[in-house]
């Protein structure tokens, strides 16, 4: 399980917790530091067994967040941590999907240029950027948001979200569509 908790000045921290087949928990962990923000959108296991987890924190910019990717052992014991400086404000570290050599990162709102909010990042093994490439790019699109990353049997990935699209019968509305 990941997500966030708040501490005892309401600040969140980020979260995972394991359990086992039962539903008992094994241990949990939080990340973070006093008055940041810290939240963990989702994790996943790793090729070596550990934690792959991915959201967004405070900790660079107070007034901004950015996307963060924590890589833990099978225990929950931090191996290497990234935070990305994102050129736009508030950046989503959504979704992570793993490679044989590293990871997929999907993240919403990179920047904040309409239609260049969808972004997926290709990492290597220690979370270094590999390339980026911005998605879901229509000028008749407006708030696009993703929401998950989906890995094909042929490694490839599917992107999931929605976005306000023109209204077919009346054009001069919008209306939420899902995109894939």
């Amino acid at each position: 399980l990941s997500g966030m908790q708040y501490d005892n000045t309401y600040h969140p921290n980020a979260w995972i917790q394991k359990t086992d087949v039962n539903g008992s928990v094994l241990w949990q962990k939080y990340y973070g530091i006093p008055q940041k923000y810290c939240n963990f959108f989702r994790s996943g296991k790793t090729e070596d067994n550990g934690i792959i987890s991915i959201g967004m924190t405070d900790l660079l910019q107070s007034n901004c967040k950015d996307p963060i990717i924590v890589k833990s052992n099978y225990c929950g014991e931090k191996e290497w941590c990234r935070i990305y400086n994102a050129p736009g404000c508030n950046a989503v570290g959504q979704d992570i999907g793993v490679t044989k050599d590293g990871y997929m990162a999907l993240i919403n709102g990179w920047t904040s240029v309409e239609q260049q909010i969808i972004w997926l990042f290709r990492l290597d093994s220690i979370g270094d950027v590999i390339w980026a490439q911005v998605y879901a790019t229509d000028p008749a699109w407006n708030s696009e948001w993703s929401y998950s990353l989906l890995q094909t049997t042929d490694s490839c990935f599917v992107i999931t979200g929605e976005t306000y699209y023109p209204d077919p019968t009346y054009p001069t509305l919008k209306i939420i569509k899902i995109f894939l």
